[in-house]
This record gives C-alpha cells, structure tokens and sequence, in this order.
C-alpha cells in the first residue's frame, strides 16, 4: 500500500507532500489541476522511461520519493535476490538530472531501471476503464488471500504435494487400462508429436510475444504514416502545436508582466504544453521503433500458425 509521496521539482510541482491514511483515498480535481502529473510521478517510481523534459523549468533535477507498506513475499523473494535490505516498508526513490542521467533507489540501495520496473510490477497496478484489473485474477485473489492467513505455507506445499501424487497415481492407473494395441498407438502418436514440437523448436513465450507483434507488423505501414502526421502537426509542421503553444505562453506572459493576474492561465497553459511535448516524444519513440519488415511479418504468420496447429493436433490426442 503506497503510504506516503514526495514530489520536487517534477513537471508543474514545486514541492508536494502526500500522506495517504488507511483505507480508500480519492484525489479529484477539474481538467488541468495536476492528477495526471501524480500518476506520472508514481509511473516513473515504476520503472517507466524518464527524461530531462520531466524537470521544472529552471531547476537542475527532479526528485520523486514514495513509501510502501508491504506485506508480499513475492516482492521481499525479489528484493533479496538483489541483497536489497526489506522490513515492512519498501522506500523508492529516483532522480532525473538535466544533464540526462538518472538514478533510482530501493531502501537506499542503488538499482538499475529495468529492476526498479520489476519491483513495480509487484508493488503497483494501473488500470483505467475497461482494462482488466489484478484483483479480479483468481490466482491474485488467491495470493491475498493466502497473505492473510497466519501458518498457510506448510498447508500449501502439502496440499500441492498430495495434488502432484493424485494425479501421478491418475496417469498410471490410466496407463494400466490401456489394450496394448492402444497403448502402442498412443506411444505412436506421442512419439510423432514430440518429433514436431522438436524439429519446430519453439521458443518460451513465443506464442504470446508473435500475437503481441503481429498487429504491429501487419499494420507498420499505417502505423509510421499515422505517426509521422502526428509528428508534423505536433513540432514540425508551420503551424505546429508546440510551436502554438509556446507563443501562447510567451504571450500570456506578456499580459502578466503588464500588470494582468494571469497566473492561473500560465499554470494551464504549461501543462498543456508538457502534455502535448510528452505526446509527441511518445509518438517519436513508435515511430523509431516501428520498421516495415514484410519477411519478417511472413516468418511471424507461419511460425503463429505452426503453433496452432501443433496445438490442434495437442487437442486431438
């Protein structure tokens, strides 16, 4: 449970410090009041990418601090895998410099990015409408529960003991029913499909990472000419939105230096403009990473539909 968060420097935040109490919090607030900026905060606190854009303007970095309460094996099995210090509270901190480079902290002890988005994964969950959320999955539901329960781990390993013997005993009583005509059969058909699963020397995971890369290959060419417009309109176009925005800003300015109160107005149109400038960085990193690659694509078709098939031929026997 995230406790407390410490934000300096950050976007629009000068210096904000939120203690969260026990129990349900909600933070509301109109357009433009900042409550993607928190969210943003706790994403970078997750392992998302990070860059100097983040900082107030005129300061040298920015310093994002939470704390946690936690509870969960997996994550304390994670932290110490790493030989990160764990009690009860998991603290994490993580700096971005103008200079470009950055720094993150788990309990004081330095780590890199990528494990920094590990630990994330366990600690927080983002959802938005009709994403799927963690605590509808049977096994989190599980997870929980088991937490809660004082004593439970002798329980679970015996039970997951006695489970493993059934069903060892389940197979053998079927292969003891078994005709030797079936029998040879079925060794026949088993030797046949461990043959192909051999020689298709499929990879851990494979299936899932072709069905997340196959949309993006078929439409790359959509993709980068989607993207390239966004681009244009965005930063490099005559009459770009950033460019827009900036003289907006500069013009409200202006206003405020002629002795107009247009402080509120200056506060909106900065977000503005750091949301639109973090739009298009966004759209920037798609496009680069987006390459029209038609073998590729064909590889991918094939090897999905090898696995399918493997799988049907699974199902049969």
């Amino acid at each position: 449970m995230l406790t407390a968060l410490s934000i300096k420097n950050y976007a629009l935040i000068e210096d904000l410090n939120i203690d969260f109490s026990d129990g349900f919090t909600v933070i509301t607030g109109e357009t433009g009041s900042g409550k993607s900026i928190l969210i943003k905060s706790i994403e970078l606190l997750t392992g998302a990418r990070g860059d100097m854009s983040f900082i107030r303007s005129g300061c040298s970095a920015c310093t994002i601090t939470a704390s946690f309460e936690c509870a969960n094996s997996k994550i304390t099995k994670f932290l110490n895998s790493f030989s990160i210090p764990i009690d009860d509270t998991i603290l994490i901190r993580r700096t971005i410099e103008t200079s470009g480079k950055g720094r993150a902290f788990v309990n004081d002890s330095q780590i890199s990015i990528s494990t920094l988005a590990g630990i994330g994964e366990l600690l927080v969950d983002f959802h938005g409408q009709d994403e799927k959320h963690s605590l509808l999955d049977l096994d989190s539901q599980l997870e929980i529960l088991d937490n809660e329960t004082l004593d439970i781990r002798p329980l679970l390993e015996k039970v997951s003991f006695l489970h493993a013997q059934v069903q060892d005993l389940k197979a053998k009583l079927e292969a003891m029913n078994l005709s030797d005509t079936d029998r040879e059969r079925k060794i026949d058909l088993y030797s046949f499909q461990m043959k192909e699963i051999e020689e298709a020397k499929l990879e851990h995971g494979e299936d899932e990472r072709l069905k997340s890369e196959l949309p993006k290959l078929k439409n790359a060419e959509r993709i980068v000419a989607l993207a390239q417009e966004i681009v244009s309109s965005l930063y490099s176009s005559e009459n770009a939105a950033l460019g827009g925005i900036l003289k907006t800003k500069k013009n409200i300015e202006t206003i405020n230096s002629y002795g107009a109160d247009a402080s509120e107005a200056m506060s909106l149109i900065e977000q503005a403009y750091y949301q639109t400038e973090e739009a298009f960085r966004e759209v920037e990193v798609i496009l680069s990473k987006t390459k029209l690659d038609p073998e590729k694509l064909n590889i991918s078709i094939e090897r999905m539909e090898l696995i399918k098939n493997l799988r049907r031929n699974m199902a049969i026997l």
